[in-house]
């Protein structure tokens, strides 16, 4: 039977609306370890997710399970500081019900930010990578059994992650003197490991980075029509030909991504401020 998710996402807004009726421009998705990118912030609201009808609390470490509303400098943002993974047991039309969710609230365009394994072999732990595009291997997609009229039901995955966006971040970064690479994010349900064939057939795919996020949330958006900032930090070298001293532990993870945070916010906040309406590639 199909969800009928415009009834989950008026409930969730309620619930938003309930305490604050604070419109964003820009959702951003924390992901993993980059939850502290906000933490110190003044915000108009800070909702946990157990008072939003209909979001599951999460449960890797990590991420918090809060959203945050309000202002970075003049911008006005809602964050995401959590997510909920598929491989946490829920169905894509949860995994995926922060976007809509943010999209009833106002939001315009979306940032989405995950940790992810290194599969270019010049990708090193702490490289911050942005997606140009992406490889749904989940075996599932957000959109299917999902009730929604007004929306199409093939959306176009050809420009979802514009190519003004990241260019416009590739300046900021090079005025920083900080290197930004840019590729392809492999998306996998999770929650194991790559095996070193897995890691060979990503290579082989065309994949430059993996992880278990990002794909079924950036779906929802091309739905929605909004456009999306992809942004992975990586965490650690997957190769398939590392020695088991490279094993990966989420803890690993963890602390790679908190020690990118403050690089990768200071780049945010000034991308943010990005007038696109009249912003033209050279």
């Amino acid at each position: 039977m199909p969800v009928a998710i415009d009834a989950i996402v008026n409930e969730a807004v309620a619930s938003i609306r309930s305490k604050t009726d604070f419109r964003p421009y820009t959702g951003i998705i924390l992901g993993s370890g980059l939850g502290t990118l906000f933490r110190q912030r003044d915000w108009i609201a800070t909702i946990p997710y157990a008072d939003i009808a209909h979001f599951p609390q999460p449960t890797v470490p990590g991420h918090e399970g809060t959203l945050l509303l309000g202002h970075i400098d003049s911008h006005p943002i809602c964050a995401l500081s959590g997510r909920f993974h598929y491989y946490e047991g829920h169905p894509m039309h949860i995994v995926t019900l922060p976007v809509r969710v943010m999209h009833a609230l106002g939001i315009q365009r979306l940032i989405i930010t995950n940790a992810a394994g290194g599969i270019h072999p010049q990708f090193q732990p702490g490289n911050i990578a942005l997606i140009k595009d992406h490889i749904n291997l989940f075996g599932d997609n957000p959109l299917r059994g999902i009730h929604t009229p007004s929306l199409p039901q093939f959306p176009s995955m050809l420009n979802t992650y514009p190519k003004p966006y990241r260019y416009a971040f590739f300046q900021l970064a090079k005025s920083s003197n900080l290197r930004v690479h840019e590729g392809v994010y492999v998306g996998v349900s999770g929650p194991s490991l790559e095996t070193a064939a897995e890691i060979h057939f990503f290579q082989k795919i065309g994949g430059d980075m993996v992880g278990m996020s990002t794909v079924p949330e950036a779906i929802v958006a091309a739905q929605l029509e909004l456009p999306v900032l992809g942004i992975s930090v990586i965490t650690n070298r997957c190769l398939p030909n590392l020695d088991d001293e490279e094993k990966t532990t989420h803890e690993m993870v963890l602390q790679v991504a908190s020690n990118t945070a403050p690089q990768l916010y200071t780049l945010l906040r000034q991308w943010l401020q990005v007038d696109f309406s009249k912003y033209q590639l050279p």
